[in-house]
């Protein structure tokens, strides 16, 4: 599940939020609990401006929350691939 909200107004200033949730996978073909990722939600966000110039400036975080999950398996040895943590950062973009 998706869901997203998008703040923009008059001057240039937005605002984004959105919210992911995915439900119980199983990354085995046996459906092995060892190899089950229990169902678990992202929170990503992100404020910034947009120039008449093209030019785009913004703060981001993602997985605010800094949950922890794993993305990927490999069953023959046990190892996990696990998803980003929270990362804030700060983007500058032109578009032309």
């Amino acid at each position: 599940m998706n869901m997203g909200a998008v703040y923009r107004n008059s001057k240039g200033f937005f605002a984004v939020a959105d919210f992911q949730g995915l439900g119980k996978t199983y990354f085995s073909t046996d459906n092995d609990a060892a190899f089950e990722r229990g169902a678990f939600y992202l929170v990503n966000g992100k404020v910034g401006w947009e120039f008449a110039s093209g030019l785009e400036a913004y703060m981001y975080v993602n997985n605010a929350l800094d949950k922890e999950y794993f993305t990927e398996t490999v069953q023959e040895y046990g190892m996990y691939l696990v998803g980003q943590p929270r990362t804030v950062g700060m983007q500058v973009n032109y578009r032309f």
